[in-house]
């Protein structure tokens, strides 16, 4: 059990000795306390009333702090949320050497088949009278197409990273040119096309067919008509010659010299590309040597176009004919 003693001890104003709170009179000297007790007593109430005053101050404090901690953490989860939901996209500093660009990929639009760059192979190319192919690798990070075919004696194929260009004989003696693009995104390439012109003679034998039996100065023979074609021979002479075989297109038949039997018949080109649409050579039956009595024989001839000096242009071989005696 705890007691708690209300007591005060002070002095006598006159002595200066200890007494009681409760002392109405100095245990030394008599004096009488009674007005100044009454004093004393009440500072003693107002010393606790102001105690009790300030213990009540300090808890109010704390709790204003509690709920000034309370209200700050209230603020702080509101505005961290605020910030996590804002999305921000930084505006890229103007080009400069040292400076770096932020870029949003997450809002940026980009399209992949769109080309930064496009490189090919060869963009002029020169191919020679006789044709032939020539094989242009693209290079490029995007889609790519044939913006700009070529001439229809030019052919192009598309791979996945080349072209394959095809181009055509030149029959003519004048060279020729043409030009073909390839276009990624915004670039475009263009290949320059040259091609030399033939000037080089040259004969192609379109058809062969026969007359029997006709008589060219009171002989008679067989005419064969050669339809054909030369180029490069402007105002030069052209032979065509048949030369004559048994039917198997490989034993010859021959003359008194003992050569393979031909006959012949020449013609001059007027233009640069001539077309010979009915060139005859006379064969007289007796001009093959052929044996009376030997009744019906199997024979066939070749027909070669040539130019004066002899170099043989164009040949068609092995066409039969049946000859009677």
């Amino acid at each position: 059990m705890i007691f708690k003693l209300n007591m005060f001890i002070f002095k006598c104003p006159v002595c200066s000795t200890t007494n009681s709170s409760d002392a109405k009179f100095c245990r030394h000297c008599g004096y009488a306390f009674s007005y100044n007790t009454e004093k004393k007593v009440e500072h003693n109430s107002n010393n606790e009333h102001s105690q009790n005053t300030k213990e009540k101050s300090n808890t109010g404090c704390i709790w204003g702090i509690i709920i000034l901690v309370i209200i700050g953490i209230i603020c702080f989860i509101v505005i961290a949320n605020s910030h996590s939901s804002y999305h921000y996209t930084p505006t890229p500093a103007a080009e400069d050497s040292d400076s770096v660009a932020v870029v949003d990929t997450a809002s940026a639009d980009i399209d992949a088949a769109d080309a930064t760059y496009l490189n090919v192979s060869d963009d002029n190319i020169d191919i020679d009278a006789s044709g032939g192919s020539k094989d242009i690798s693209i290079e490029t990070d995007g889609d790519w197409e044939i913006s700009t075919s070529t001439a229809n004696w030019g052919h192009l194929s598309k791979y996945s990273n080349s072209v394959t260009l095809t181009i055509d004989e030149n029959t003519s003696s004048s060279s020729r040119s043409d030009y073909f693009e390839i276009t990624a995104g915004s670039y475009t390439k263009r290949i320059n096309i040259n091609q030399e012109g033939n000037t080089e003679p040259t004969a192609e034998i379109n058809s062969i067919w026969m007359d029997h039996s006709v008589y060219v100065n009171n002989v008679k023979g067989m005419k064969i008509h050669v339809k054909f074609n030369v180029n490069n021979m402007e105002g030069e002479k052209v032979y065509g010659y048949a030369y004559f075989y048994y039917g198997d297109n490989e034993t010859p038949l021959h003359d008194t010299y003992g050569n393979n039997l031909k006959f012949y018949s020449y013609g001059t080109s007027n233009y640069e590309r001539c077309t010979f649409n009915d060139f005859t050579i006379f064969v007289p039956y007796d001009g093959l040597n052929m044996q009376p009595g030997t009744g019906s024989t199997e024979l066939s001839f070749d027909i070669a176009i040539t130019d004066a000096s002899g170099n043989q242009l164009a040949r068609k071989n092995n066409t039969q004919i049946t000859f009677s005696r």
